[in-house]
């Protein structure tokens, strides 16, 4: 099996979350099933949404590439980057790197595809948003994308903030941006930072889907070479 590095702590708690769909979708029946796991949990990686509105001056990508270059150097092959934001930098980080780094927005289209859904609401950070990289990638694969209004989406960032904070939220309040996005037309809704993807547990059986749920079914499979089902996710050919 090949050995996984974790582009990390963006933010920490979202490391961990990854961590554990990674280890409860292999399956495994003893420690030796699972792949090798490399973690860089960087916190200290700047901002990468105040980057993105301009607001800060210190980019994330210098870090984000020495990020890489350390992992590679422990010895990993196959790489995940569980931060939607940061995947506005993707290009240049995949270009940097030996191994493969994993698109999460990609994986997130292709399953969605596969499921046969036309029409998407997407909930995250307002630079995924002003930066158009994940509704690029999820209009390119023939989806059409809904986002919040302004008032909203300054509302759901305070919410993200939030959590980054530690603070305990309630699911119904994440709910109501969702049921606004549905309300326009959206047979899925995208949990589009790994913030949101913390409460996926507390939303089973409603229309909501978790990229990193995508991105660590494709990271088992490149590092064991067996296909990995998603649960309530139709496999397509």
């Amino acid at each position: 099996m090949k050995t996984l590095g974790i582009l990390g702590g963006l933010g920490p708690a979202s490391s961990n979350y990854f961590m554990e769909r990674f280890t409860a979708l292999r399956g495994a029946k003893s420690d030796q099933e699972h792949p090798d796991v490399l973690l860089f949990s960087r916190a200290s990686t700047p901002d990468r949404t105040a980057y993105l509105l301009g607001s800060s001056e210190s980019s994330p990508l210098p870090a984000l590439l020495d990020s890489i270059y350390r992992l590679e150097d422990a010895g990993a092959e196959v790489m995940a980057m569980p931060c939607v934001t940061a995947h506005h930098f993707y290009r240049p980080l995949a270009d940097a790197s030996h191994g493969k780094l994993i698109n999460m927005l990609e994986e997130t289209a292709a399953v969605l595809q596969r499921q046969g859904v036309q029409t998407v609401g997407l909930l995250a950070t307002s630079g995924t948003i002003q930066s158009g990289t994940f509704v690029g990638v999820l209009e390119n694969a023939g989806m059409k994308v809904f986002v919040l209004d302004t008032d909203q989406q300054s509302r759901l960032m305070d919410f993200i903030y939030a959590v980054k904070a530690g603070k305990l939220l309630r699911t119904s309040a994440l709910e109501r941006f969702g049921t606004q996005l549905l309300s326009q037309g959206a047979q899925r809704v995208i949990l589009g930072c790994t913030e949101l993807s913390l409460f996926r547990s507390k939303l089973e059986n409603k229309p909501y889907f978790d990229p990193v749920e995508a991105l660590a079914a494709r990271c088992l499979e490149l590092c064991t070479g067996a296909p990995v089902h998603i649960p309530g996710v139709v496999r397509g050919s």
